[in-house]
């Protein structure tokens, strides 16, 4: 049986994409999930409609907490999170193909990874873009200037949680959790990341749709 990915979709009143960002990861052709919305003290219509997202699929679980910010709800997750993968999900965004988590669990079993970096797509008013190019990608030494500064600063992608896997037992083992902070809690959790040394894995694809 394929391994467990926990998805985590942290929720603050969002309405009009959250319906939307849950099927495209119930549709994914990667079935063994686990599927957890931490619903972050939203108004009351809103923690309503993730209860009522939660009765479709019995591999969701719906939690609610008092409102906390982003990092709490997604350090919620975590903590009931079951796979051996754990993919972040915001609720305004969405999986941009079905075979996003696949391909990105396939590859990270592949290179024995502890996170698998996606590419992804942006939703704008004009449309969908073509995929981000990462030139960090094809960077062989991840212990390098060249490619920190590109990955965190100028690309900026090894910044943000989402369109990406983590093997949550790298994430145990190195005593990784997420921190409230006022701005910038993603880049917080991937440099406590990659500071515990990672094996990093590419898939180039946009796997997410931002």
């Amino acid at each position: 049986m394929a391994e467990t990915i926990s998805v985590i979709i942290p929720v603050y009143n969002e309405r009009k994409y959250l319906k939307k960002c849950v099927d495209s990861i119930l549709c994914q052709t990667w079935k063994n999930m686990d599927i957890i919305i931490v619903d972050d003290g939203s108004e009351q219509d809103v923690a309503k409609m993730c209860d009522a997202l939660g009765a479709r699929d019995d591999r969701i679980r719906v939690i609610h907490q008092k409102n906390g910010g982003s990092a709490a709800a997604r350090e919620n997750g975590v903590q009931e999170a079951e796979g051996k993968w754990i993919a972040f999900v915001d609720a305004d965004d969405m999986m941009a193909d079905m075979d996003a988590l696949r391909q990105m669990a396939e590859c990270g079993e592949k290179t024995d990874a502890d996170i698998v970096v996606g590419n992804y797509r942006k939703l704008t008013d004009s449309g969908v873009t073509s995929v981000k190019e990462q030139e960090f990608f094809q960077l062989k030494d991840q212990d390098s200037t060249l490619f920190r500064f590109r990955g965190f600063i100028q690309n900026g992608h090894l910044a943000y949680e989402w369109a990406k896997l983590y093997r949550r037992d790298f994430l145990t083992k190195n005593h990784i959790h997420h921190t409230s902070y006022p701005f910038t809690q993603d880049r917080a959790f991937n440099l406590k990341c990659y500071l515990a040394c990672p094996n990093y894995a590419f898939v180039d694809s946009g796997v997410y749709l931002y």
